[in-house]
């Protein structure tokens, strides 16, 4: 009897020739200048192959697919497909059943590119970038297997074999080839029915007898235990390469971008590999199995178990997932891949001094988004206590916690949950203060009043010192077996707190386009992850005195020093920042790349990379993931694009030249309604401006004629393994203020008060590490403000405590004093008061507002300190 038919591949499929190549020159290019910087690339397992280079199954793969699969039924397996190769040398016994060897008929390959991931950093490992070549999903295979046997037991031999096949009508179809366990090389049959053609030996050779149809009856390689629908509501982004593109500025300067482009399947639908989501099943489960150690106090246990190098102890993850030479207990598979769009997310870096975009560090990411697919899991065999345990504490993790896949997960990209989306909740509003007078600037004494017309200030920065994290920090960082990832502390905390962004003035955050227009997502407004942790950490650098890590490129650049001599009316002092750049007191912010490097506290939470030309340090002690995520905040109010307004804005350069002061650009909070806020926008515009950009503001819908103020967004911070401090550190940032008197502002247009924000009802989730409850929840009488959920208080005074104990705490550390200033629109009114602005007058702080004698004295006051950095204003 042959039979023949075709079957489909349900997930992409690696038949290998055990062959590897390197990545072609194309392949590397396609990754983008960062990554062809890293030259890491490995290499890459080849398909089996056939004459005219289609991918190729061998007979023997198939056949050894469908033995395995005729295990689960009741057939005679050794009478179908012979004896194994322990049993034939003493038992030999033909096979009843040939299967043919195929190649795929249509369709197209795919590269998938995996990483393996050190666990104690959270960081890709330099060099272990590798790939497999894969048939894609939808290949077309052309299936011919012969049942050859004599007469008398024929009809029960091709009965069995019928059965066999069955497999390929089951939901999952035959699985074969690599990455088996994680629902990859699965092939099915579109129809239950299939023709089969029955020959029957005869005098005179073989005669065609008959072409009966037959129809098969399905059954499963495994049964679903766990059937788990996830949704990404924000994107998700599966790297497949960057598209490089070429514009035009308005300056008439032609500029590329990167674009990072998502990996697809058949129909544009994202490729969400299995490999990809049992790689997080299994990084979140060997968490939750250190965890489990650290509770209990009892080591995981090992058991012996049978591999293909003999017999092996194993811990629970190796016996749920797998080791090398022995197949997990666990099977998934990922059904019912839906997504609504796509999108891109332009994304810039700041230079932390002067605010400024860092030349060629603007990039755009482009994502599927509204993702949705089922987890499926089952038993590939049956598994011991623990592993069903371990399991069960993993579904009860992501039931609560989520699972972040793919790329750029700390900026909020990725992240699947088994809930569909946060509820909005009712906004509290922290009571008015009804005291008329206004404060005056706390730092006054350092400031040059009332000469000070310009919208930011500088936040001092110590040259001497710099916040370092807790030892606890320092020792899990330097450790060769902890990381910060990997092993818990024993007083950590996990977990994460839901904000209320309110915004009460104008915001844009643009979207790359040549009209600069919000943000979206489908038809919802967002605040991406990335521009609130750039907005958490610059709060964070400022307070705990971060390294500046690029104040050599802007204190010894020949130009600036050129250009500055020439342009201000009195001499800096460049000569002292000149030596001071290469003496040993600056060594804190620009420490050797050597053994003894330490991140300083906000490379610690918030994550670094370092360029290492040299190599010095290893790749994953030159590399930190965040410990902090920072999901897309939406829109949960009503919410609007303004009409298109022509404005310019006077852009800082990269690098400025300082006088004697070194600090951080602040800009500087104000008592501004979203009207004067475009008043002073539009004071910046000129008609004629070749450099003038269309912009469109988004504000809130109108109610009753007026609009409705405020705005809200709605996300989510998730922390792993944080300290008390640290998480005290994440409050500070959220709330540098309790009574909700401070503002953050973010977006474009914050010199004219565009972007004013603050967090409000904070809702926290603590998971401490150690099991126990979390403190006791916030008091009765702060849900006025909107603070929900396990208190947050007790961690923030901690923070404080180690601010002061590092001599940077508000009341004595003059660059503290400053960023709390900067953030308190009672300050900022009283500084324009004393300036003499108008309402919506914008000024600039340049040589020619204060004057040539001012600018004198002030060089010879304060240590020379000024209010921000000299410079021209466009206008």
């Amino acid at each position: 009897m042959i039979y023949s038919f075709k079957v489909i591949a349900l997930s992409p499929i690696h038949v290998g020739n055990g062959g590897v190549r390197q990545f072609t020159e194309a392949e590397i290019t396609s990754q983008g200048e960062g990554k062809k910087k890293e030259a890491a690339f490995g290499e890459v397992a080849t398909l089996q192959r056939d004459h005219e280079d289609r991918p190729y199954i061998p007979g023997s793969s198939l056949k050894g697919a469908l033995r395995a699969a005729a295990t689960h039924v009741d057939v005679d397996v050794e009478r179908l497909f012979g004896m194994s190769h322990e049993m034939a040398a003493t038992k030999p016994l033909r096979a009843a059943a040939t299967v043919l060897g195929t190649a795929a008929l249509s369709g197209g390959e795919i590269l998938v590119r995996r990483t393996s991931v050190d666990l104690r950093s959270g960081v890709a490992q330099k060099g272990l970038l590798f790939a497999q070549e894969f048939a894609a999903e939808g290949a077309l295979f052309d299936i011919k297997l012969v049942v050859e046997t004599p007469a008398p037991e024929f009809d029960k031999i091709c009965r069995d074999m019928e059965t066999v096949l069955g497999v390929f009508v089951g939901k999952g179809g035959l699985d074969l080839g690599a990455n088996k366990a994680d629902g990859m090389g699965r092939l099915a049959l579109n129809s239950a029915l299939v023709t089969a053609t029955e020959f029957v030996l005869g005098p005179d050779g073989w005669r065609l007898l008959r072409t009966p149809e037959v129809k098969l009856s399905p059954f499963e390689l495994f049964q679903v235990a766990h059937r788990l629908p996830l949704y990404c509501n924000g994107p998700y982004l599966s790297r497949d390469g960057v598209e490089v593109r070429t514009r035009k500025t308005r300056e008439g300067e032609l500029k590329t971008q990167e674009v990072t482009q998502p990996a697809r399947r058949s129909g544009d639908l994202p490729l969400l590999t299995g490999m990809g989501v049992s790689g997080a099943l299994r990084s979140r489960a060997a968490w939750l199995l250190r965890l489990r150690e650290l509770q209990t106090g009892r080591m995981d246990e090992k058991r012996i178990c049978p591999t293909s190098a003999g017999e092996m102890p194993l811990n629970t993850l190796e016996r749920l997932f797998g080791h090398e030479g022995f197949r997990g207990a666990l099977a998934l598979r990922i059904e019912n891949v839906s997504r609504q769009g796509g999108s891109e997310h332009p994304s810039v870096r700041l230079d932390p001094v002067t605010q400024a975009p860092i030349s060629g560090a603007l990039f755009a990411m482009g994502a599927h988004n509204g993702v949705g697919f089922d987890l499926e899991l089952g038993w590939f065999r049956e598994p011991d206590d623990e592993v069903s345990a371990l399991l069960n504490l993993l579904l009860e993790d992501i039931e609560i916690n989520g699972l972040k896949l793919g790329a750029a997960t700390s900026r909020g990209f990725g992240w699947f949950n088994a809930t569909p989306e946060l509820t909005p909740k009712p906004l509290h509003m922290p009571p008015v203060n009804k005291d008329k007078n206004e404060e005056a600037d706390p730092t006054a004494d350092l400031l040059p009043s009332p000469e000070i017309t310009l919208p930011y200030r500088l936040a001092e920065v110590d040259l001497k010192a710099v916040g370092m994290p807790q030892e606890i920090v320092l020792d899990a960082f330097a450790s060769d077996d902890k990381g910060l990832h990997a092993t818990p502390f024993a007083d950590g905390l996990s977990g994460h707190v839901d904000v209320d962004w309110v915004f009460d003035t104008p915001l844009l955050i643009g979207d790359g386009g040549d009209i600069r227009r919000p943000q979206k997502i489908g038809s919802h407004y967002i605040l991406p992850g990335s521009t609130l942790k750039g907005l958490l950490r610059s709060v964070l650098e400022t307070a705990t005195n971060a390294r500046i890590g690029r104040l050599n490129d802007a204190a010894l650049s020949p130009e600036e020093i050129r250009q500055g001599r020439k342009s201000f009316p009195y001499k800096p002092k460049l000569e002292q920042i000149r030596r001071a750049s290469t003496a040993s007191d600056l060594n804190p912010h620009n420490p050797p790349l050597d053994a003894r490097f330490l991140p300083d506290f906000c490379q610690a939470l918030f994550g670094f990379g370092l360029d290492d030309d040299e190599g010095h340090l290893p790749h994953e002690r030159a590399h930190l993931k965040s410990r902090l995520g920072f999901g897309f905040a939406w829109a949960v109010s009503d919410v609007t694009e303004d009409k298109p307004r022509k404005i310019t804005f006077a852009e800082p350069r990269p690098t400025a030249v300082f006088y004697d002061h070194v600090g951080r650009k602040r800009y500087q909070s104000t008592k501004e309604t979203s009207s004067s806020v475009f008043e002073r926008l539009e004071n910046m515009a000129s008609g004629t401006d070749e450099m003038a950009s269309t912009v469109r503001y988004l504000v809130p819908k109108r109610a009753a004629g007026k609009p409705a103020w405020p705005m809200v967004f709605r996300g989510r911070i998730a922390f792993h393994n944080l300290t008390p401090v640290e998480l005290g550190a994440l409050m500070f940032a959220l709330l540098p203020e309790i009574m909700g008197t401070a503002r953050h502002q973010v977006g474009q247009g914050r010199m004219a008060g565009a972007g004013r924000c603050r967090a409000a009802n904070l809702d926290l989730l603590l998971q401490p590490n150690d099991g126990s409850k979390p403190t006791a929840a916030a008091p009765a009488e702060f849900a006025l403000w909107g603070l929900t959920g396990h208190t947050l208080f007790e961690y923030r005074k901690l923070f404080l405590a180690y601010l002061e104990q590092i001599g940077r705490d508000g009341a004595t550390a003059q660059g503290t004093a400053e960023l709390l200033a900067s953030l308190n629109p009672r300050v900022g009114k009283a500084l324009r008061e004393d300036a003499g602005l108008k309402r919506g007058e914008l000024k600039y702080q340049t040589k020619q507002t204060l004057g040539k004698d001012a600018c004198k004295r002030i060089a010879g006051q304060q240590d020379g300190r000024l209010a921000a950095m000299l410079k021209r204003a466009r206008r």
